[in-house]
């Protein structure tokens, strides 16, 4: 019958070879989670009330969201900025002070920002309305003001609310 031998040598170089295998294996699988991470991030938090529902949320930075029915929010709290997505419905802003981290609020092409205020913003389709009960916010559009965009202060009157509506 037939007898199969492998000698030392030969098993040490299929071991290294599968050894090598491994490796560039575990390299490949490092480098594409890190070029994942690159293009999209962590993503964040995803907050939702259904119809009907409402909804309050403390934020890690000591800033709260409060949802109103049928909303939806993303949430990015990054280390240069605080990042809301107002992708549906209406929210309540209490921003905790963070001069260094503005808390910018985006709505389509149009962001709302703010250091240390209150405010709402709903997003109707395409329209926005935003209202300031404490405070002042910004309300411009995607880009610095050179390229075209503008922006638009929004403070908080001492009687009532301020509302601006787009």
């Amino acid at each position: 019958f037939f007898e199969a031998r492998v000698s030392e040598k030969d098993s040490k170089s299929r071991r290294r070879t599968l050894s090598m295998m491994s490796l560039a294996a575990s390299l490949l699988i490092v480098v594409g989670a890190a070029l994942y991470v690159g293009l999209h991030g962590f993503g964040g938090e995803r907050y939702s009330t259904p119809i009907g529902g409402l909804a309050s949320i403390p934020l890690r930075d000591g800033s709260s969201v409060t949802l109103n029915t049928a909303s939806r929010v993303h949430v990015e709290l990054k280390p240069n900025e605080r990042l809301v997505e107002l992708e549906q419905g209406e929210a309540f802003f209490v921003v905790a002070k963070d001069p260094g981290r503005p808390f910018v609020v985006k709505v389509g092409t149009r962001q709302v920002v703010a250091i240390g205020t209150q405010f709402s913003v709903r997003r109707d389709g395409e329209g926005l309305r935003v209202v300031v009960r404490e405070g002042t916010v910004r309300l411009g559009s995607d880009g610095p003001a050179a390229s075209g965009g503008s922006t638009v202060a929004i403070p908080a009157t001492r009687t009532a609310s301020s509302e601006v509506r787009l």
